[in-house]
C-alpha cells in the first residue's frame, strides 16, 4: 500500500491560485471576464457539471466543474445548443485541467489527463467527502457562476513553493511545437 503525502500548506495556497488562474485564464481566452466568488456561491446548484480525471507519478484526482448554463452558452461563443453544450462543458474542463496542468510541469510534476464526462440537469449540487483532500475555487461572470473542485491524492511529495518556477514562462495554448 502508498504511503500517504500531505501538500503542504504553502505549496496548497500555490495549487488554490495556480487553479484559479487556469481557469480565469481559460475563461478570458473566450472572451469572458471571470473573478474570484465568494465561498457560498460554490453551494448555489448548476445546470451543467463535467469531470476529468488525472494521474502521475506524484498526484492524481479529478477536477469537477460546474457551471451556470447562461456561462456555457456565453462562454461557448453563443453557439452551443442541445448536445453541443455537454461537448463544450467536458472542453472546458479539459482547457483548464491542461493549464493546470502546464504550470505543474514548472515544478516537475507531470500528470496524464483522461477523456472527461459532462452531465446535465436540474438543481446539480457537489459534495466533498471526508475521507479526500479537495481544493475548492469559485468564479463568477456577469453571465454566472463556475465552480471547480479538484480533489487530489498525492502519491510522493510534490513541493510548490519555489516562486522562480513559478515566473517561468510556459508554453501559450495553442502554440506549436516542433521537436
Amino acid at each position: 500500500m502508498q504511503s500517504a503525502h500531505v501538500l503542504e500548506p504553502a505549496s496548497a495556497d500555490v495549487l488554490d491560485a495556480v487553479l484559479q488562474s487556469s481557469a480565469i485564464a481559460m475563461f478570458e481566452a473566450y472572451g469572458v471576464a471571470a473573478s474570484e466568488a465568494t465561498p457560498a456561491s460554490g453551494t448555489r446548484l448548476r445546470e451543467f457539471a463535467a469531470i476529468i480525471g488525472f494521474s502521475g507519478a506524484q498526484l492524481r484526482g479529478s477536477l469537477v466543474v460546474t457551471l451556470d448554463r447562461a456561462l456555457v452558452e456565453v462562454s461557448g461563443g453563443g453557439q452551443v445548443e442541445g448536445n453541443a453544450q455537454l461537448d463544450w462543458v467536458g472542453e472546458v474542463a479539459n482547457q483548464v485541467l491542461g493549464r493546470l496542468k502546464n504550470r505543474l510541469l514548472q515544478f516537475g510534476v507531470n500528470i496524464d489527463l483522461s477523456t472527461p464526462v459532462a452531465i446535465s440537469g436540474d438543481d446539480l449540487a457537489s459534495t466533498v467527502r471526508h475521507s479526500t483532500v479537495v481544493r475548492i475555487v469559485n468564479l463568477e461572470t456577469i453571465h454566472g457562476f463556475c465552480s471547480l473542485f479538484l480533489d487530489y491524492r498525492l502519491i510522493a511529495p510534490v513541493d510548490l513553493t519555489d516562486e522562480a518556477k513559478l515566473e517561468v514562462s510556459v508554453q501559450s495554448e495553442g502554440e506549436l511545437l516542433l521537436f
